[in-house]
Parts: C-alpha cells; sequence; structure tokens
C-alpha cells in the first residue's frame, strides 16, 4: 500500500514540476542535471503517474464513444 501512495501523493512537487515542463522545459532538466532536484518531482515517478493518467483517460473515452 505505501508504494501505491508514493506514486500518487504529489504536493507542491508535482505543481511546481509541471509548471515549469510547460512554461520552461529546457528549466527542468538543467536544474534537474545541476543536483537542485528539491522542487522537482523525481521523472520516473512522473511518468509512471503521466502514463497512469493517459490510460486511463484514454480507455474512458474508448468505453464512452465506440461502445454506446
Amino acid at each position: 500500500m505505501e508504494t501505491l501512495e508514493s506514486f500518487t501523493h504529489f504536493d507542491t512537487k508535482f505543481l511546481n514540476t509541471l509548471k515549469d515542463l510547460i512554461l520552461k522545459p529546457g528549466l527542468v532538466t538543467k536544474n534537474y542535471n545541476s543536483n537542485k532536484r528539491a522542487r522537482y518531482v523525481p521523472p520516473i515517478k512522473m511518468y509512471v503517474f503521466i502514463t497512469f493518467l493517459f490510460l486511463l483517460i484514454v480507455s474512458f473515452f474508448i468505453n464512452c464513444f465506440f461502445f454506446v
């Protein structure tokens, strides 16, 4: 259960990462590589969460539009 919670619990780090990825995408990579990682979500955690969210949204739309 702790593993699931650790992948789904995001605080201001998630918002900071998402904001910087949308507005200044190169800055996230630059800061992360220069060991300024405290304000960002780890890349693997972000990837797993976004993949899960994407698959959830796609499955919802497939069920809504193709099986009516």
